[in-house]
């Protein structure tokens, strides 16, 4: 995680030109009401929602005529046109500006005090940390991880917490960022925790293939009651990243397969989503060598964004389909008419779609 000078510095700097951009842009596309007030922060990229915004501009007119952009912090001077508040300003905004996480909240507490449905509570997204991530979606049945949080790491070194070798050393809060395996005490001697912000011991599952010695990595984009899934990533690694996407045609057709039919975890990835208390969230799961699930972590801000492979192009249609659960469920919230383009796409594939319901 960026250090929180930088983000502020990078706030400083960039809050003037990206509101004077905001305002531009509403200019530009915003029309009619009820609206979606979305709200960002200058020092944060919110990149993740790139493709999806240019893809509802595209395709979706309807849609984009009712978002409207607004810079932390923002002042609202006509709540008459919003119906709905939806934050991009990422899950981890409390660690590294404290001051807007406030605002934010102050925002999002007017919101529904006026009566305007909120979509990711920002009080609930701490419930997406590994280790209360994992200890919320384990009460309803779901295998997960044990975490331990490493707050003394000498006596981490000499008693383990109670777990046993193979286990991973990574950051509570965040996503994206390097997990450390230590297989060995000497291992673990080797380990520099403060390049953690947040230290967590974890157990390593082992999930590789005994097929083909492959780890693979499924995933579920959940929005409200509708999920749809994502991508199936094929690794030779542990540590099951995009960048390293192993690809031939019998991992295509898996990865069709998965990808084009509705996700057969919906029902207890949907337990997990409301017992998270989130709208929107991208589980990542495996399947340990019972064939039993694994949920490795939820996110409440996943990229949305087309993969940056090549090779991965033919799962174009499902992104588009993320986008498609993710825009329904801000209509649907907002109180706008579902457009065709969207219930269309969500005829098949996605689970728990009901067209009447979202006519």
């Amino acid at each position: 995680m960026k250090s929180p000078t930088r983000y502020k510095l990078k706030a400083l700097a960039w809050h003037v030109p990206l509101s004077v951009y905001d305002r531009f842009t509403n200019l530009r596309f915003a029309q009619g009401s009820p609206r979606i007030l979305i709200t960002r922060h200058s020092g944060k990229r919110e990149y993740v929602f790139r493709d999806f915004l240019s893809w509802i501009r595209s395709e979706v007119p309807e849609l984009s005529g009712r978002m409207e952009f607004h810079r932390l912090p923002c002042r609202i001077r006509d709540w008459s046109r919003f119906s709905l508040h939806v934050s991009w300003v990422g899950d981890t905004i409390e660690m590294w500006s404290p001051s807007s996480f406030r605002r934010a909240m102050t925002l999002q507490t007017e919101c529904q005090h006026r009566g305007l449905g909120v979509i990711n509570d920002l009080s609930q997204l701490r419930n997406t940390s590994k280790s209360l991530g994992a200890q919320l979606m384990r009460a309803p049945g779901l295998r997960t991880p044990q975490h331990v949080s490493i707050t003394d790491p000498t006596s981490f070194r000499n008693d383990y917490a109670g777990l046993e070798f193979p286990l991973l050393i990574r950051d509570d809060r965040g996503h994206g960022q390097a997990a450390i395996l230590v297989k060995t005490p000497d291992d673990l001697a080797a380990v520099d925790f403060s390049q953690f912000n947040s230290p967590i011991a974890v157990e390593f599952i082992d999930t590789r293939s005994e097929d083909d010695g492959l780890f693979r990595k499924y995933r579920y984009v959940a929005a409200g009651e509708i999920g749809v899934p994502r991508h199936l990533i094929a690794n030779d690694s542990w540590e099951v990243r995009p960048q390293r996407r192993l690809m031939n045609a019998k991992l295509r057709d898996e990865e069709l397969e998965y990808v084009n039919a509705p996700d057969p975890n919906h029902a207890v990835l949907q337990t997990a989503r409301r017992a998270l208390g989130l709208d929107v969230v991208g589980f990542d799961y495996s399947y340990d060598r019972q064939g039993r699930i694994v949920v490795w972590e939820a996110n409440p801000f996943l990229n949305l964004n087309y993969p940056a492979q090549a090779k991965a192009s033919h799962i174009n249609l499902s992104v588009r389909r993320s986008f498609a659960v993710v825009a329904w469920l801000y209509c649907v919230r907002a109180g706008i008419s579902v457009p065709d383009g969207i219930a269309s796409m969500l005829d098949h594939a996605v689970s728990g779609f009901n067209r009447r319901a979202a006519a």
